[in-house]
């Protein structure tokens, strides 16, 4: 029964949400109008970029995150057998050819670790950047009057 009334209470906030948001969106809009005139537009078009923007970076971090935690858990795996069968490994010799499996394997779970951090750094650039710009706008429109 909770998790029923959990879920009506989530629908009900997201149905708010969805008439509440659009009302403030307009809103903030129509007050940056009257505070910087022509400069809402193009605030209104830097924030439509840095979402787009965002969207875009987040969605290479996830894809990134993912195939890194399948590399990993390749990783895993290999090294889990490479445990359980140490003996025939040693018998036959094949530590040099599984050293080898397992170095390929982290090498490219480190590729897409290093993909997922040059995009963290990215997404959280586009904010740091896009934050600044439009203080520095606001600032610089506030000068001129």
């Amino acid at each position: 029964m909770s998790v029923d009334a959990e879920n009506i209470k989530s629908l009900v906030e997201i149905v708010g949400a969805l008439f509440l948001i659009p009302a403030e969106v307009i809103g903030i809009i129509g007050i940056m109008y009257v505070l910087v005139k022509e400069s809402t537009f193009a605030g209104l078009a830097v924030l439509i970029l840095s979402v787009i923007l965002t969207r875009f970076t987040g969605q290479k971090i996830s894809s990134n995150g993912s195939k890194k935690s399948k590399e990993t858990a390749n990783r895993t795996n290999l090294l889990s057998e490479i445990i359980n069968g140490v003996k025939a490994i040693k018998f036959f010799a094949w530590e040099e050819e599984f050293i080898r499996k397992i170095t390929e394997t982290r090498k490219r779970e480190e590729k897409y670790l290093r993909f997922f951090f040059t995009d963290l750094f990215l997404y959280f650039f586009i904010y740091l950047f896009m934050n600044l710009f439009i203080s520095f706008k606001i600032s610089k429109q506030r000068q001129i009057n």
